[in-house]
């Protein structure tokens, strides 16, 4: 996978990517290339994870959704149920 995002980048070429991850290898190698990219813009690694883990939840939630198992799927290797879950307390 080898992901490297420029300075600039859209929320589509960022994280639509996420959306076709299948392995947990996958999904810890893109996630941190997300945090690595926040990070180069001032942010501390710790505050970098959370961004990220909340953008791919949301994301996948509201912008790329496929289908509850993408969304089943994508909590489990990003370990970001808990956003989900606050996701569906906001509907």
């Amino acid at each position: 996978m080898n992901l490297r995002f420029p300075r600039t980048v859209t929320n589509d070429e960022k994280y639509r990517p996420a959306m076709s991850v299948e392995t947990e290898s996958e999904a810890r190698e893109y996630l941190e290339a997300c945090i690595q990219h926040t990070m180069s813009l001032g942010l501390r690694r710790a505050e970098a994870e959370r961004i990220e883990r909340q953008n791919i939840a949301f994301a996948a939630y509201y912008g790329f959704r496929e289908s509850d198992e993408t969304i089943a799927r994508l909590g489990k290797l990003f370990h970001i149920e808990k956003e989900f879950t606050r996701l569906q307390q906001l509907k």
